[in-house]
């Protein structure tokens, strides 16, 4: 049996699908990081589509919310490191669709970006009391390998600058 593509048909489709993909496109665009939001992550999540345990919401909102939380019972100085941090982490992912090939690709270079967010918005400037804080939000979650990983890069960048400023 032989079939015929209708043209109409097939200009149709070919339209839909530049529709949907142009759509998806537009709605990178509008997820905008927030200093005083957490809806970033539900945005991200809902181009990326990773589910209830991929990185934007098992994780991401998961601990902007957990920050935001914190921030109104802790000194100026860590009420304002917890804005730029949940700022800067959002704002690192607003091309994650685009750079990351899949959901454990978005998680692992997600993690990466947190050390380099950690140290922009001026972790090691807190106090030792001000690091237990935020020590305190991660809780066991602390105890994971990636999350591990990130705590000795950010530490290890911190000693090596205050031992280099000696």
């Amino acid at each position: 049996m032989k079939y015929v593509l209708n043209p109409v048909i097939l200009g149709t489709v070919i339209f839909s699908l530049f529709l949907s993909v142009f759509a998806a496109k537009a709605l990178a665009t509008n997820c905008q990081p927030n200093h005083h939001s957490c809806d970033f992550y539900q945005c991200l999540e809902n181009q990326v589509q990773c589910g209830k345990s991929g990185y934007p919401l098992a994780f991401g909102k998961r601990y902007c919310q957990a920050y935001m939380n914190r921030e109104a019972g802790v000194s100026v100085r860590l009420g304002r490191w917890y804005q730029k941090v949940r700022y800067c982490l959002q704002e690192s992912l607003i091309d994650a669709d685009h750079e990351f090939n899949s959901c454990q690709e978005l998680r692992a270079g997600s993690l990466h970006k947190h050390v380099q967010c950690y140290l922009e918005s001026g972790y090691c400037d807190l106090s030792m009391g001000e690091k237990m804080q935020i020590a305190e939000v991660v809780g066991l979650n602390l105890f994971k390998k990636a999350i591990i990983s990130v705590a000795i890069q950010v530490e290890a960048v911190c000693r090596y600058s205050q031992d280099g400023a000696r």
